[in-house]
């Protein structure tokens, strides 16, 4: 969220930040994290590895694909999350499947993503630690 200096209450991003390359995951996680108020809410929807796109394509780096029709996707597991988002103060994860609706006629299928839940404390910071978390883990955060 470049675009501005405002402060905001919560931050919501569906399906998203996987598109990204690492580089550009942790500048917008960065961002998005200092335009928050304090105590205020991210929500992030992620690809996951159970995927059935998960490995198809051309593989860029661990878990990074781009697919045959050119789109980037990195694929999401617990640690993955643990490992990009926990620095940012993970409340939870939870892996969800969804159903995708196609055009009249044809199968819907579902698709396998990761719901992750943040929210910023003032006691944690940007920079580098070495928290992890795994699925079901809930932090309480500080009351308002």
């Amino acid at each position: 969220m470049p675009f501005d200096e405002d402060l905001y209450d919560a931050i919501y991003c569906y399906t998203l930040i996987h598109l990204l390359y690492k580089r550009d995951r942790k500048k917008f996680l960065s961002s998005c994290y200092r335009q928050l108020i304090k105590h205020g809410l991210m929500n992030f929807v992620v690809a996951a590895k159970e995927l059935s796109l998960y490995g198809c394509g051309t593989c860029l780096s661990k878990d990074h694909y781009m697919l045959p029709d050119g789109l980037t996707v990195y694929f999401y597991d617990e640690e993955s999350i643990s490992r990009e988002f926990s620095k940012f103060g993970l409340i939870r994860m939870t892996d969800i499947e969804e159903p995708i609706k196609f055009a009249a006629g044809t199968t819907q299928c579902h698709s396998n993503l990761w719901y992750v839940e943040r929210v910023k404390q003032p006691s944690i910071t940007t920079s580098e630690d070495d928290h992890t978390f795994k699925r079901g883990d809930h932090i309480t955060p500080l009351s308002v």
